[in-house]
């Protein structure tokens, strides 16, 4: 048997999978929502930027794992896999700094030094 041949084998597999796994997402995230609305933080900018990072940060793993059901040579898996690494790094990066600002603008009002 061939290694496209496998990986077709491999992929039709995956498809209920991947249907599955939006349904669980879909959801979590109903869940998360839900009770994050009761929180004390509820509606607060920190709380839903946390939530649409996390939401975001998913999604882009499911279209990842989507991809990989295409991949048909180890160039390709390569290919994908740097790309999928590269981007979720630079995400990663800009919403640390998001939310450590965030964080500290809603804390700001918390603390006050004297000197």
């Amino acid at each position: 048997m061939t290694g496209t041949k496998k990986a077709d084998q491999f992929n039709l597999g995956a498809v209920p999978s991947m249907d599955q796994a939006k349904a669980i997402m879909d959801s979590y995230f109903g869940f998360l929502r839900d009770n994050a609305a009761k929180a004390p933080w509820a509606g607060s900018d920190h709380m839903v930027k946390m939530i649409g990072y996390a939401e975001a940060n998913l999604s882009a793993t499911l279209e990842f794992a989507e991809q990989m059901t295409h991949v048909r040579t180890f160039e390709d898996f390569t290919r994908v896999q740097s790309a999928f690494f590269e981007k979720q790094m630079r995400a990663f990066s800009e919403q640390a700094q998001d939310l450590a600002q965030s964080g500290l603008k809603a804390a700001g009002g918390l603390f006050s030094f004297r000197g």
